[in-house]
């Protein structure tokens, strides 16, 4: 359970940063709509993606010790936890190029 909400946060972040760019960046509604549609994307892959890791790092888990499995999944879940702040820094370098051409 606690999986499946870091992955919707990663979605929520990166949909979060695209309107708070477009916003910053007066982009206009084009440009609004692209960019929440590009987080969008961005953020469904990031949540497919942790979703395959999560279901990696059990398969690999179920052979390992009760130690091993519980240092393994703090580990992911730091990562995990980092990983969700990187796609909306993404989002808005998308944002900033996004800008740059309109100019």
């Amino acid at each position: 359970m606690l999986w499946t909400m870091m992955s919707f946060a990663g979605l929520i972040a990166c949909v979060t940063s695209a309107v708070v760019a477009a916003r910053g960046a007066n982009l206009g509604i084009e440009g609004h709509s692209l960019l929440i549609g590009i987080a969008t994307l961005v953020g469904i892959a990031n949540a497919w993606a942790m979703n395959r890791v999560g279901d990696t790092f059990i398969r690999w888990t179920k052979r390992r010790s009760e130690q091993v499995r519980e240092r393994y999944a703090r580990l992911l879940y730091l990562t995990a936890f980092v990983w969700i702040f990187v796609p909306p820094f993404l989002i808005v370098a998308a944002a900033n190029q996004l800008l740059a051409s309109r100019r």
